[in-house]
């Protein structure tokens, strides 16, 4: 459309597409344009039911691109990486991307004040209470640092030394056995599941039958997440119930349709793993005892270990912590990362940023490790880097890793994030270049992103708006706490007493919500809350969870007065039934 700004652009856009759209501004923002763009324009509206809507405009000139979204949670969960796809590939008309392939990187080294600089400014905004730092140059750790404390209140230091857990970094790890293992071969990236583990299923016969090994690993099976029965009722499982779980969980797309980020099976590919290393001993021990002579003695990553006790038990461990309903850092039981044990292949490697320096050298060496030995062929390496389905229109998944073309450069990456830990590896192969955030904060998150991007910036003289960036995402979670401390508050006594008393679904189990004095909780076993009434603007009254790690989760009762609730994320919902009155 011709308009002057992106509020007009969006205007004309609903007007030519559904003249009787009336919904509701929730929230209008701009954030910092970039890629060529004069402006990039986002509204999102007021839920309307199920449905969701928003509208995203870029323009350029006089002219703008508008994208209007609409759907229910679920879908767009579901179609995330389709629609993410879609707008990626909208590029600035006369604007070309920076084309860093000749380029020559200006080691970090001459640029370590700034960076510092950055990291301790982004660390205060965000919170975060510590950090661990380490970049490679060409096969050198030229910089490992470490910010803050190891726990709030305390005043230990954080170091490249400092154990924290590293989430979904785990991933790439466990793909790096895979590899090493179709090496000796043990595995194959492409035998189908069933010939390794008969009795191996997922929640579709057909797909069950044609999953290969290296299938489990590329978020593209189409099976959709199912994190809320893991992280809710953890206590007594163990490796086993991950292919117990996943056989009940079925897919919501085709086989390579589109990204699904799925961490059964990454943990199942694990455990197949560990399996085909040996036949000796438990299912869980297997994969641990693959992982320790295969991946960490062989790397000297000898601080990283999958002993989750031991860990706890170290005293260069840092506390996690995660951020409350106001994005303040609150320490989180040490128990709360009990979680991550039996699905550990996905996301329970403890490790330390000097230790993961080593893993990210391995790569850039294509299998060459620190010192000059070979641990695994460059095929089977980088047969990890291929893209195996789309993210976004510039990002794929590869086996474990985040796959990226950008400004002619090959990018590969993967987050990580536990209830209190947050962590970012990546590394740039072809400049030789590589990059490991460790955070013992959940505020890490926004800390490693925008770190990412400064650094780049240091290096090759670009300006991606690091600053901006993060000035940007702090002034939007500011507006979005203000909005929510408006509508929030004490549950009322006569409103929430229908929803006191025990409740059971059959996947999360069950949980209690009752009153304790002045205030209201919810007891599920592993996690307990404070909970708070929130009066969304769709005009919803909902419960939210008050206490991190799980800040922000909702329970949405289902009629007024019936007892009944659902708690939902994406394409996962489980409704509670009321079993037990409030004794």
């Amino acid at each position: 459309v011709k308009a002057r700004s992106g509020a007009a652009a969006v205007k004309q856009a609903w007007a030519a597409v559904e003249s009787a759209f009336d919904w509701k501004v929730h929230q209008s923002l701009q954030p910092p344009p970039r890629k060529g763009w004069d402006e990039i324009f986002v509204e999102t509206y007021v839920p309307r039911g199920e449905q969701r809507a928003q509208a995203i405009a870029r323009r350029k000139g006089g002219t703008a691109w508008v994208a209007l979204v609409r759907g229910t949670p679920a879908s767009l969960d579901k179609r995330g990486a389709q629609i993410r796809t879609f707008l990626a590939s909208l590029k600035a008309p006369g604007v070309k991307e920076e084309d860093l392939s000749r380029a020559v990187p200006r080691s970090i080294v001459k640029a370590r004040g700034e960076l510092v600089a950055f990291v301790q400014r982004a660390m205060k905004a965000t919170g975060t209470p510590g950090l661990a730092l380490a970049v490679v140059e060409q096969g050198k750790v030229v910089l490992a640092e470490g910010f803050g404390v190891r726990e709030l209140g305390q005043s230990r230091p954080v170091t490249p030394d400092t154990l924290m857990m590293i989430g979904s970094v785990s991933k790439s790890l466990t793909t790096l056995l895979m590899a090493r293992l179709v090496d000796e071969g043990k595995l194959s990236w492409s035998r189908p599941v069933r010939e390794l583990l008969p009795r191996f299923a997922v929640g579709d016969e057909a797909l069950s039958r044609a999953l290969t090994v290296e299938q489990l690993v590329c978020a593209c099976a189409g099976l959709p997440r199912k994190d809320l029965p893991l992280i809710l009722e953890y206590g007594r499982k163990r490796p086993k119930d991950v292919f117990a779980e996943l056989a009940t969980i079925r897919p919501s797309t085709q086989l390579k349709e589109t990204f699904q980020y799925q961490n059964h099976m990454v943990a199942a590919g694990g455990y197949l793993a560990g399996r085909a290393f040996t036949r000796r001993g438990a299912l869980g021990k297997a994969y641990d005892r693959a992982m320790q002579q295969r991946v960490f003695d062989p790397l000297g990553m000898r601080e990283t270990t999958l002993d989750h006790r031991a860990a706890l038990r170290q005293p260069r461990r840092a506390t996690p912590h995660s951020q409350d309903l106001k994005a303040v850092h609150r320490v989180v039981p040490l128990k709360t990362e009990r979680f991550a044990v039996y699905i550990r292949p996905s996301g329970g490697i403890w490790s330390t940023a000097r230790d993961m320096a080593r893993y990210v050298m391995l790569e850039l060496g294509r299998g060459v490790a620190f010192g000059g030995k070979r641990l695994v062929s460059e095929a089977n390496l980088t047969h990890r880097w291929k893209p195996q389905v789309q993210i976004s229109s510039d990002v794929a998944y590869g086996l474990g890793l985040g796959v990226a073309k950008r400004r002619g450069l090959l990018h590969l990456s993967h987050n990580g994030g536990t209830m209190g830990f947050a962590s970012h590896v990546g590394f740039w192969p072809e400049k030789g270049l590589g990059l490991v955030v460790l955070s013992n904060g959940t505020g890490g998150h926004l800390v490693s992103k925008v770190l990412a991007a400064r650094l780049e910036e240091l290096w090759f003289g670009i300006d991606l708006k690091a600053t901006q960036r993060l000035d940007y995402a702090l002034r939007v979670q500011a507006e979005e706490i203000a909005k929510f401390n408006k509508r929030s508050g004490p549950p009322e006594a006569q409103w929430i007493a229908p929803l006191l008393g025990r409740h059971e679904n059959e996947e999360i189990g069950p949980v209690t919500l009752r009153r304790r004095g002045k205030t209201y909780r919810l007891d599920a076993g592993e996690y307990t809350t404070r909970l708070v009434q929130y009066d969304r603007p769709d005009g919803k009254r909902v419960l939210v969870f008050a206490d991190p790690p799980l800040a922000g989760l909702e329970l949405v009762p289902l009629k007024a007065g019936e007892g009944s609730f659902e708690m939902t994320r994406g394409q996962e919902r489980y409704r509670f039934q009321r079993v037990g009155r409030e004794r």
